[in-house]
């Protein structure tokens, strides 16, 4: 993209113009707004809407997607970090990136940790420092393997900065042979605001003419 002020050419991962320094806006939400990612998304949706129409299940995809709108970001950490977060005005939570290159934390010496750096900087190049996973909720409960205590984020706090992506990344890489470095396959991230249209476009298949919205329901 070019910056609007003074026209310069702005890398994909730069959140700010390198010449005039505006704020062209979060790199994670602008790639969502890409000719290639926006349309690559339409037309998973349409897809879902057409396969939808076939089984007889249209409204109930209708449904599915105001009810994912209303969904929320949560994440689950143990009582000792959410004591930290709530007992002082000043504590931040960071990356897991930053966490380890501060010295902060230890990586584990596992599978998906080892990898984590690759997945993490092919899909957020240059900028996956600044990335915090979360997942969508509908309950206020999150993934508790990460955590028996569920945090639920305020939607004006995160929804400019936010996007969404189609499940776990590492899963996602492996799953479709993405290799470090190289292009992720477009349409599977939206913005905040079209987390209901990745939503209907991941799920359509498992929706019949019965299914019910259920306040239980957590997609990811």
């Amino acid at each position: 993209m070019n910056c609007t002020f003074c026209h310069t050419a702005v890398p994909p991962h730069s959140r700010n113009c390198p010449i005039c320094q505006a704020d062209v806006g979060f790199p994670n939400v602008r790639v969502t707004q890409t000719t290639e990612e926006s349309g690559a998304l339409l037309v998973r949706v349409q897809d879902a809407v057409l396969s939808s129409k076939l089984r007889g299940c249209e409204m109930v995809l209708e449904r599915f997607e105001r009810t994912v709108q209303d969904s929320k970001a949560v994440l689950c950490r143990n009582l000792e970090l959410l004591n930290d977060l709530v007992s002082s005005e000043n504590a931040l939570y960071i990356s897991f990136q930053k966490q380890v290159k501060a010295g902060m934390r230890l990586p584990k010496e596992d599978l998906w940790e080892i990898g984590r750096p690759a997945v993490e900087s092919t899909l957020f190049p240059h900028y996956e420092e600044e990335i915090n996973f979360m997942c969508l909720t509908l309950n206020n409960r999150g993934l508790t393997n990460y955590g028996a205590y569920s945090i639920t984020l305020k939607e004006p706090m995160i929804c400019r900065r936010s996007s969404v992506f189609e499940e776990n990344p590492f899963l996602f890489m492996e799953k479709h042979r993405v290799v470090a470095g190289h292009p992720v396959p477009c349409g599977f991230r939206a913005s905040w605001d079209d987390r209901g249209k990745l939503a209907m476009a991941k799920l359509h298949s498992k929706l019949e003419k019965n299914t019910k919205m259920s306040n239980s329901l957590k997609f990811c």
